[in-house]
């Protein structure tokens, strides 16, 4: 499948709109942290540039965890094509 990026740890997978997404804590990096497989080559999501530490697909959105360092707040962001919608609050 090729190399995403160099350095991008702790890999967190899924699989939304029968692609591959995987996503890890390379904002450190200043490297993008998710990534998208469209069956050829990979592809950043934009719009999240923080370490994602979990990933999931609920009712059809992709949704992921991300924690900002330098804050140290977890989001919880769904993706809705083109953007990333916040969840809800922000956790400490």
């Amino acid at each position: 499948m090729g190399s995403i990026a160099e350095g991008l740890g702790l890999l967190k997978m899924a699989v939304h709109n029968e692609q591959l997404v995987v996503a890890g804590d390379g904002s450190s990096l200043d490297v993008p942290t998710l990534f998208r497989w469209d069956g050829e080559c990979w592809n950043a999501v934009p719009g999240l540039d923080q370490d994602v530490y979990a990933l999931a697909v609920h009712d059809g959105s992709l949704i992921a965890a991300a924690v900002n360092l330098d804050s140290l707040l977890t989001s919880v962001v769904r993706w809705v094509g083109i953007a990333w919608h916040r969840g809800g609050a922000n956790f400490g």
